[in-house]
């Protein structure tokens, strides 16, 4: 059974397509739950992503599936379709809203280093990184921005802030996307960057072909 958020815990939000989940992810929050004071993490698919608009998109039950495959045996791990049960743009301040309105503690937003240096970019930046937590984790091929260059967009201590708050994660050379193009052209190498499940569960239901 999906455990239900605990309202007491320090709770982290990680956000996206899942387009498919692969091991990049699990290792993001597998080092999260280990290397900071984040006791849960809300991993929540994305419905219509602010940055995807147009783009074919897998459909939210496969997603989802996926993501129940790749985590559900992992303690401290909530699977979340409140984006998918809302109509929308989904947008991370709107749903990060919705969930610090059910917890006692502040959010946590955990994100790529791609996602930090667009950060600037995104709805409600500012209020985001006022009003929430964040974890940055480092992505392949992305160097971190520097203090001055997320300055320029946030104050002082919110740039300082965001550039501490980068961990250490396993990283994989593949993106969701290339997976897909190798599932697609039947890559058998594939299957390297994915939970078994999730590869065995593409393959049952000829996902990406």
């Amino acid at each position: 059974m999906q455990a239900a958020i605990d309202p007491t815990k320090v709770t982290g939000l990680f956000g996206g397509t899942f387009d498919p989940v692969h091991n990049g992810h699990v290792n993001i929050v597998t080092e999260t739950l280990a290397r900071t004071a984040i006791e849960q993490i809300i991993v929540m698919p994305a419905a219509t992503p602010p940055h995807k608009l147009g783009a074919a998109i897998s459909p939210g039950p496969d997603r989802t599936a996926m993501l129940h495959l790749a985590f559900d045996t992992r303690p401290g791990v909530i699977i979340s379709e409140l984006e998918l049960n809302r109509d929308g743009v989904s947008y991370t301040c709107d749903t990060a809203a919705l969930l610090q309105a059910q917890l006692e503690q502040q959010l946590h937003l955990i994100i790529g280093m791609d996602s930090l240096c667009e950060l600037a970019t995104w709805k409600a930046a500012g209020s985001l990184v006022r009003d929430y937590r964040f974890v940055i984790c480092r992505r392949p091929g992305v160097a971190p921005p520097s203090a001055e260059e997320v300055a320029r967009h946030f104050d002082a201590a919110a740039a300082a802030e965001l550039t501490t708050a980068i961990i250490e994660a396993p990283e994989i050379d593949a993106s969701s996307s290339e997976l897909r193009a190798m599932l697609q052209c039947r890559d058998k190498a594939a299957n390297h960057f994915l939970p078994a499940p999730v590869f065995d569960y593409i393959s049952a239901h000829d996902l990406y072909r």
